[in-house]
This record gives structure tokens, sequence and C-alpha cells, in this order.
């Protein structure tokens, strides 16, 4: 973006690839984003996102999975994001066949560590 100060919503930047920012350039602009999501986009500069004199504004959003890095310059925190380099797994399919099922919570309990059955409670010990 350019010279501007669009609103975006609820959108999806991924799988791009650029010289500067895969995912979003702006130069002299200040976009304000809420509730967007920047994933696996590469570039040389700003994998997410390049910021060239210019300072969006960013609420609920995720900017994660980018290569090199996720956000190039200065930008605006308005609380709810998740900037990070790798990508939080909120998907409770944890076996990945597509269906969330009593096979889930029994990889969930076994990560936790083995469990202890006493006075009829079961107990998992963590690790």
């Amino acid at each position: 973006m350019g010279d501007a100060q669009e609103e975006l919503t609820n959108c999806t930047f991924t799988d791009n690839s650029a010289h500067f920012g895969g995912g979003m350039f702006n130069t002299v602009s200040h976009p304000t984003l809420d509730g967007c999501t920047f994933t696996s986009n590469t570039a040389d500069y700003g994998g997410g996102m390049f910021n060239d004199n210019s300072n969006p504004s960013l609420t609920d959003t995720v900017v994660c999975g980018n290569t090199p890095d996720q956000i190039y310059g200065g930008w605006t925190d308005n609380g709810g994001n998740i900037v990070a380099d790798e990508c939080p797994i909120d998907c409770p399919d944890l076996d990945g066949d597509g269906e969330v099922k009593v096979a889930d919570l029994l990889l969930l309990i076994g990560a936790w560590g083995p469990a202890l059955v006493a006075w009829q409670t079961l107990m998992v010990m963590a690790k």
C-alpha cells in the first residue's frame, strides 16, 4: 500500500512472496488491520509485512510462520495480536485425521505423563 490509510478487516494473506513484504508492503501508509492473518509468506525482507515510513495499526491480528521474519519496521499494537515465528495450533484434532474424537484426548493425556488412579480419582502427572 502506498500513501494510504486503508482499513482491512478479517483478511488473510497466505503463501505469497516478494522482495519486500511477502504478505504486505507498506510505504508512507498507515493501514488499520483488524482480525487479519498473515501466514507462510516469504520475502527477502519482512516475510509477513514490510513497513517503510509506515505505521500500520494491528488489532486481533495473527502474524506467524513467515520467512525470514514476521514484521519489518514499526507498527502499533492495539492488543489481541499474535506475532510469532511459529503459528499456534488451535485445532483440537491432534492426530490429524480430520475428526475430533477420544483418540485426540488420549494423545493429549499421554503427552501430559502417566495417569495415577487413587481413591477413584484419575490424576494425570505432569512431566
